[in-house]
């Protein structure tokens, strides 16, 4: 754990994963208490205590082989923990109880690689992306798809990040890896309401594009980096970029979804 105004570690958690962790996501408790969660490759999920560096209870086994991603939701007055399998199946956890939830979700026809969240008409949804090229947004207590799926993508759907406009409209950006194509530098922007694409943005670098996420600050902005260690940041409404890419990692700054791919399927 870094301090957000020195950047100097304050805590550092054990390392309990006998694999690579894959994603982490932080949540608060119904009663104030901050956790986080990281997934791994050795199949379990496990919660944090990040001011004592403990684990909060026992790991989490879905028995669905790898964790691939991870993300936490509010619902009602449940926190949830979200997870993607190497099953290709999505399953649903109490984050609190640390329990199982209900049965396991086919979101996509094979992998499902990309997780977020996303509130239309004041419903809390899950938006999912996958190796069969589609976005597909779900109602996460029925199990069930809303709407159709969205597709436009060439290949696999790697991350998703979901933000709202200033006219508080909700909006999905994706991006999509190809192992066949050296430059991914693309990111798809949807209205989920309709499923229509509205803008493709270009990154005007030669980059792989490996992450997206976004915020909202006013107005919202998007980031975007790849296998070369470089911040892009964007206003996803126009396309513009709000200043100069940020240098400063050496590598990516999450694993090459293309290789993280190929570990899922071993």
């Amino acid at each position: 754990r870094f301090s957000t105004v020195t950047g100097v570690q304050t805590c550092a958690l054990p390392i309990c994963h006998s694999s690579s962790v894959s994603d982490i996501t932080a949540f608060t408790t119904r009663d104030g208490h901050q956790r986080l969660a990281s997934a791994g490759f050795d199949g379990t999920i496990r919660v944090w205590d990040p001011f004592t560096a403990r684990q909060v209870g026992d790991p989490l086994i879905g028995h669905g082989g790898k964790v691939i991603r991870l993300i936490s939701m509010a619902l009602d007055d449940a926190v949830l923990l979200v997870s993607a399998h190497q099953d290709g199946l999505v399953r649903f956890w109490d984050a609190e109880t640390q329990l199982l939830i209900g049965e396991p979700l086919a979101a996509h026809r094979d992998f499902t690689y990309a997780l977020d969240t996303c509130v239309i008409d004041g419903c809390d949804l899950l938006t999912t992306g996958g190796s069969d090229g589609t976005l597909r947004i779900w109602d996460p207590v029925a199990r069930q798809q809303i709407g159709e799926l969205f597709s436009g993508h060439e290949a696999g759907v790697t991350d998703i990040t979901t933000f709202t406009t200033r006219d508080n409209q909700p909006r999905i950006a994706s991006i999509s890896t190809d192992d066949t194509t050296q430059i991914q530098n693309t990111i798809q922007i949807w209205d989920p309401v309709t499923g229509e694409q509205l803008d493709v943005l270009s990154i005007p670098e030669t980059e792989f594009i490996t992450s997206i996420t976004a915020w909202n600050d006013n107005d919202p902005l998007l980031a975007a980096t790849g296998i070369h260690g470089t911040l892009h940041v964007l206003d996803p409404v126009s396309g513009h970029h709000t200043g100069a890419a940020i240098q400063g990692h050496g590598l990516s700054t999450r694993s090459e979804e293309r290789r993280v791919g190929k570990e899922c399927r071993s």
